[in-house]
């Protein structure tokens, strides 16, 4: 019963995350974007690197792009390699 309840919880963590990250990545307040990209870096799961890739190739602020690419790159080096 208790794991349930942690997994549980550890899943709505990640949805109010990715809804809020996803919205943050199409603000146009620059602030916002860099705000969403925190939230990401904070939760740490590498299946938001490619979002975080999706913003460093289009997003319209250069500072943005970088930061991005840099924190795509930081989750991509958690995913496990394929045996």
């Amino acid at each position: 019963m208790r794991w349930h309840r942690s997994r549980r919880l550890v899943l709505k963590e990640y949805d109010c995350v990715e809804r809020f990250a996803a919205n943050a990545a199409e603000h146009p307040s620059e602030e916002v974007r860099a705000a969403g990209i925190e939230a990401i870096m904070h939760a740490g799961w590498p299946r938001f690197a490619e979002l975080l890739r999706a913003m460093a190739e289009r997003d319209p602020s250069r500072s943005i792009r970088k930061l991005a690419k840099r924190n795509a790159s930081v989750l991509e080096a958690r995913i496990p390699a394929a045996p």
